[in-house]
């Protein structure tokens, strides 16, 4: 029988947490190069781990649902989910917050992507670097 301890299995969850990072990482590269272009790996990592624990302090327990909303901080600027149609989704409290961040992508939702990505404000970054030294 093999018994796996503890401290095995925090090893484990450390690995899986950073093959997690590396795959949003590398679906943002790929999908939105720009916001991305000049910032290190170690940068970019530490923005997608500030955008999971923003997930997480909404309440969202789904990993997919979290990396969507960390790649949505590159794809739309790192203070999207602060527009009013964003944060009247985000904190509508009929749906559960995994389904909240689906929901922003629907057509019935109405997101102004195009506003938002208009006016992004890319200077927001600097507080996730401070708060998440590499």
């Amino acid at each position: 029988m093999m018994v796996i301890r503890s401290a095995q299995m925090a090893i484990f969850g450390k690995a899986a947490t950073a093959r997690h990072l590396r795959s949003i990482l590398e679906f943002v590269r790929k999908n939105y190069p720009a916001p991305v272009a000049g910032v290190s790996g170690e940068e970019a990592l530490a923005r997608i781990r500030w955008g999971l624990q923003l997930a997480r302090k909404r309440g969202v327990t789904d990993s997919r649902a979290a990396a969507l909303f960390a790649s949505t901080l590159f794809a739309a600027g790192p203070t999207f989910y602060t527009h009013p149609a964003c944060r009247r989704l985000l904190s509508d409290p009929r749906f559960h917050p995994n389904d909240r961040v689906f929901s922003l992508f629907l057509p019935a939702a109405e997101i102004p992507w195009e506003t938002i990505q208009a006016s992004r404000d890319d200077s927001a970054w600097q507080t996730v670097e401070a708060d998440f030294q590499p």
